[in-house]
């Protein structure tokens, strides 16, 4: 139910029709005036039709069906939740009336260009998906000052513009583009989330100004190092860097409030090479694995010799609460010998 519904909607006000290999909307189907949500995904839909009484409507959930173009919603003026996923949408067009859209899913449909947002007028949009489609350029979005989530994942994006005009951002993911180089973010202070993750980034510029920023993911990059990673992230609680060319760990001092490192399927060779982790008091899972120093059958002594008491759970294996005193003493009996 979208936010801010209040009470509990009534059978007339709620529609659910899923996956029952409907033809067309309104064919099989009494539409109340009333209606505020009407879910018809996995149906067999291939138009945007018979909705112009609906001026209550507040979610519409259309995923999953056949639809080739965006039309039909002039009525829907209170529609604060339109759900669009897995389509044949080409072009985004027809959104002018919904002045009071909070969330927009346009995942998985064949848009190329973001260009045409800027005349829909959706100055209250707050969360928009659209990953997986082909889309080249990050445009159009001037118009969303209200933007908190921004999806845009397995595209064919190359370069990030200056996106100072989305100061309310927290989320945004860009994972699986072709990006090699980030501008600076600086103006993104509200960040939280930022997924990178599968670009062709080499360096961790441009994070300077993400103060707020608690996720960081830039697996599956071209990174050699990430001693570049600004200290400034002071809240950085989650940093995955698997499957780049690491070989040796940065100190973790920086980031006093990190608890997740993933650093699986790098070419960290040795042990001395992770000893930073020592000097992490927050650190509770970590992820070594893939690594050539993992291939060693005392692998797993070795790094809890060095690894932080805070330390819950290496690789996917969750520890024992008491495995420091069990450290130590296999240690004492080491000695002892």
């Amino acid at each position: 139910m979208a936010d801010g519904l209040g009470e509990v909607a009534t059978a007339s006000e709620v529609v659910d029709r899923t996956g029952e290999a409907l033809g067309a909307i309104g064919a099989e189907i009494e539409l109340p005036a009333a209606l505020r949500e009407l879910h018809l995904g996995y149906n067999r839909l291939t138009r945007i039709e018979r909705l112009d009484g609906l001026g209550r409507l507040e979610v519409l959930v259309l995923r999953a069906n056949a639809i080739g173009e965006i039309g039909g919603l002039e009525g829907c003026t209170s529609l604060r939740e339109l759900d669009l996923y897995e389509n044949e949408i080409s072009e985004i067009r027809g959104l002018e009336a919904l002045r009071h859209l909070r969330s927009l899913d346009l995942s998985f449909n064949q848009i190329r260009s973001l260009a045409p947002l800027a005349g829909q007028r959706l100055h209250a949009l707050e969360r928009l998906f659209a990953p997986q489609n082909k889309i080249e350029h990050v445009e159009g979005l001037d118009g969303l000052a209200q933007l908190r989530t921004l999806e845009l994942g397995s595209n064919r994006i190359r370069e990030l513009p200056d996106l100072s005009h989305l100061p309310e951002l927290r989320e945004l993911h860009l994972g699986r583009n072709k990006l090699r180089a980030l501008p600076a973010l600086d103006a993104l202070s509200r960040l939280t989330v930022l997924g990178l993750s599968s670009n062709r980034l080499e360096a961790l510029d441009g994070l300077d100004g993400l103060l707020a920023l608690e996720e960081l993911y830039v697996a599956h990059n071209g990174l050699r190092t990430f001693a570049d990673l600004p200290s400034s992230l002071a809240r950085l609680r989650v940093l995955d860097l698997a499957g780049n060319a690491i070989v040796e760990l940065s100190a973790l001092s920086h980031w006093p409030c990190l608890e997740d490192l993933w650093l699986n399927d790098n070419r960290i060779g040795t042990m001395q090479s992770v000893a930073h982790v020592a000097s992490s008091r927050s650190l509770q899972t970590l992820y070594l694995e893939g690594n050539p120093l993992a291939a060693s059958p005392t692998y797993g002594a070795d790094l809890l010799r060095v690894a932080p008491l805070s330390l819950r759970q290496v690789d996917a294996i969750p520890l024992a609460p008491d495995w420091p005193a069990q450290v130590g003493r296999a240690a004492s009996e080491g000695r002892a010998q």
